[in-house]
């Protein structure tokens, strides 16, 4: 019987194929997942400090947008701009984020408010300060960070495993194609 033996082989085939198959696929699931959990790790402190850090940038880049603004419509773009020096003295800290219309002034003016304190002064001008301390009070407030993933580890690690992973999804793909061809062969 010639013939069985070809069949067995054949046989062997195919179940060697599924299990490198199931193997291929246990590997993408634990990939995936391992990936899933990268994504999901807690940033480390330095991250966390870095982030903060930026933020502050915008704080400074949004004060001097707004500055800028008061200074040309309060000096440069209004008519009674030599007037304006001979004025009340603006509150630097109170500055508006933007320019107020007159019903939005006399609103404020009738309920007797005044601006709030403006955000984006205080960083400009408080900033160093405020960078000095985040190191400080990140690791004093949120000491669990300083077990956290850097951002270098995350993006390395989530890089690695996704080459692994499209590595194994064209083994997983060359083992089906090897599984289809071989259904077309008992059953063309």
């Amino acid at each position: 019987m010639e013939v069985s033996k070809p069949i067995a082989e054949f046989a062997d085939f195919i179940r060697d194929t599924r299990a490198k198959l199931a193997d291929v696929n246990a590997k993408i699931e634990a990939a995936e997942q391992e990936r899933q959990a990268i994504l999901k790790a807690k940033p480390h402190s330095e991250d966390i400090v870095a982030f903060l850090r930026r933020s502050l940038d915008g704080g400074v880049a949004d004060f001097n947008r707004q500055f800028a603004s008061f200074l040309s419509a309060t000096f440069v773009s209004s008519d009674d701009a030599a007037e304006a020096v001979k004025k009340q003295p603006a509150s630097l800290l109170r500055l508006e984020p933007r320019q107020l219309s007159t019903e939005e002034l006399r609103t404020r003016t009738m309920k007797g408010g005044i601006a709030d304190l403006n955000a984006a002064v205080l960083t400009y001008f408080l900033r160093d300060k405020i960078a000095e301390e985040i190191p400080a009070l990140v690791n004093r407030l949120c000491p669990d960070a300083q077990r956290g993933m850097k951002s270098a580890d995350r993006a390395s690690a989530l890089s690695r495993l996704d080459e692994l992973l499209e590595s194994l999804r064209s083994e997983h793909a060359a083992l089906q194609a090897d599984l289809t061809a071989a259904r077309g062969a008992i059953f063309p």
